[in-house]
């Protein structure tokens, strides 16, 4: 689930302090952002038959049935512009699941038609979003 990101704060409709000034900072450069635009699913979850034993503390959990929840990941950012769509993931700090999410994302990415036309960029920083919205103005990535 990993819903808490340790060391940060909610501000303002943001997750993070970070995210809030990416977003702030795209507005003041005159770029039309969208702040968590989608949901996607990268792993469709399922229910299976599977017996389980489980310890926890001198207890005993016995399961035969699990429901598997989906693997969604829902991307900061995305800004279109020149024909391209930057996909902007602001990561102050990586949490245990990123890494998975991550690479499962990027395949998903893959598999669009239009996969060519994506530019997927990690900033963690506010100088490193300073420098991306350079580089995207300047068509550089």
């Amino acid at each position: 689930m990993n819903k808490k990101i340790i060391n940060s704060s909610v501000t303002e409709g943001f997750k993070s302090k970070l995210e809030k000034r990416a977003y702030e900072l795209f507005i003041t450069a005159g770029f039309n952002v969208q702040y968590e635009p989608e949901k996607y699913i990268l792993w469709k979850g399922d229910t299976v038959d599977i017996k389980t034993v489980r310890f926890k503390k001198g207890n005993i959990s016995i399961k035969n049935k699990h429901i598997l929840r989906d693997i969604t990941y829902t991307p900061d950012f995305k800004v279109e512009y020149n024909n391209k769509i930057y996909i902007i993931e602001t990561k102050g700090f990586r949490n245990d699941v990123f890494p998975l999410k991550y690479k499962l994302y990027l395949s998903l990415l893959s598999s669009f038609l239009d996969a060519h036309n994506y530019v997927y960029v990690e900033p963690c920083s506010i100088s490193d979003i300073k420098l991306v919205i350079t580089k995207i103005k300047n068509n550089e990535i």
